[in-house]
């Protein structure tokens, strides 16, 4: 049998690993290795979850098109083509492809990136943007359709949600599918082909980033981006409290929280009180759903909307209709005001919070007021251009009104 191929993502783990593992003969490689050990507890394991689900989705034909390739070599070489590509192998992936499509098709329904999402009675959502340029589209979507990898059945009047962001390598393959239906699904209507293909990428990215079993690589990832400061105390901290303390004390809380401005210790002690909630766009707290004790045992996601804001479902089915032009409104990030001195201060977290809050309500309370049900219906540009600047408007003069005697 032919020696077995290694990937270049594949080498890279590997690289890792033995950086990680690597002999130290100076006190800063030492320190250098105990730091990787913290930022990167496990390498190979995750990535062959993560690889492994990748390969059972239709993006599996790129490996399998590559080993044909590989096949083909092997006769241009006098030997068989089993030699370049084993043929159980050939049968497994063949079979995962066959699966694969059938699955795609069963689910054309049941994936979001419909007209009719929060109607459907079975709807399946699959990862979303990550990092601060995908936040909005990221927010509109946990706001209109629920969180990422869910799983909503509607039975009556009763509505069952099922987490199955956990569940590897199942996550990857199904949140795979469902995003790649979700893009042909913007394709028909219009959406840039390769742009899509973009957004796929980015898509398998947040799969990699967001995911506890490969937080190691999201952190780097937003470290190298400049979203998030690279704290070494606040690594080493983490890494000494265990997983086993943190996740209990996270599912207990009845709130998301506003982790990116919180303390250094909430990310060791993820208690309630040590960060502020985080606020939706329309100053609501970020719910979780169900009680502690269930999720503590199972991820059950974030607490559903009961009622969609006008102005979510006009720019749900806006983007929709013209994928060009879309737009979700992402989160404030300008927290600062002019001080006494006529200098910029940086806001507290409390600060944070409150403004997050007040401007939350007064965007809310204009909108509604503002937006007639004329407008909504025609779903043109200048209301999505009406709904951006209200919603700058109000954060100035909130901020102003707050901070800036």
């Amino acid at each position: 049998m032919a020696p077995r191929r290694v990937g270049a993502a594949e080498e890279l783990a590997a690289r890792l690993q033995a950086a990680r593992l690597g002999k130290a003969d100076t006190t800063d490689a030492s320190l250098v290795n105990v730091m990787m050990g913290y930022v990167f507890p496990f390498i190979r394991t995750p990535w062959n979850i993560f690889r492994t689900g990748i390969r059972k989705t239709p993006l599996g034909m790129f490996s399998v098109a590559n080993n044909l390739r590989h096949g083909m070599v092997a006769m241009y070489n006098g030997q068989t083509f089993a030699a370049g590509y084993p043929r159980a192998l050939m049968i497994k992936h063949m079979a995962e492809q066959f699966f694969a499509m059938a699955t795609m098709g069963a689910l054309w329904q049941a994936g979001e990136g419909d007209d009719d999402d929060e109607d459907k009675p079975l709807l399946i959502t699959g990862s979303r943007p990550w990092g601060v340029e995908g936040s909005g589209t990221r927010d509109l979507l946990n706001r209109t359709q629920g969180g990422e990898y869910q799983i909503r059945l509607r039975l009556g009047d009763k509505t069952y949600r099922f987490d199955y962001g956990r569940i590897e390598p199942f996550s990857t393959v199904l949140a795979t599918v469902v995003d790649g239906l979700s893009s042909i699904k913007r394709m028909n209507n219009g959406a840039d082909k390769a742009e899509e293909v973009g957004k796929m990428l980015s898509y398998l990215s947040a799969q990699a980033e967001n995911k506890t079993f490969l937080q190691g690589f999201g952190d780097v990832m937003e470290t190298v981006r400049g979203q998030k400061k690279f704290n070494p105390a606040r690594t080493l901290l983490t890494a000494l409290v265990p997983n086993l303390i943190r996740q209990p004390l996270r599912n207990l809380d009845d709130y998301v929280r506003d982790t990116k401005n919180a303390p250094w210790y909430y990310h060791a002690l993820p208690a309630a009180g040590f960060a502020n909630p985080r606020y939706d766009l329309y100053g609501n707290p970020i719910a979780k759903a169900s009680n502690p004790l269930a999720r503590v045992l199972i991820d059950v996601g974030l607490d559903p909307y009961e009622y969609i804001e006008p102005a979510d479902k006009f720019l749900t089915d806006f983007n929709r209709e013209n994928p060009d032009l879309d737009y979700a409104p992402g989160r404030y990030t300008a927290y600062r005001y002019k001080g006494a001195t006529g200098k910029d201060v940086q806001m507290t977290p409390d600060q944070i919070a409150r403004f997050d809050k007040e401007a939350g309500k007064a965007v809310q309370m204009r909108l509604r007021m503002e937006l007639s049900p004329v407008e909504l219906a025609a779903r043109t540009e200048a209301t999505k251009d009406k709904i951006s600047n209200i919603i700058s408007q109000e954060r100035r003069e909130v901020k102003s009104r707050l901070f800036e005697k």
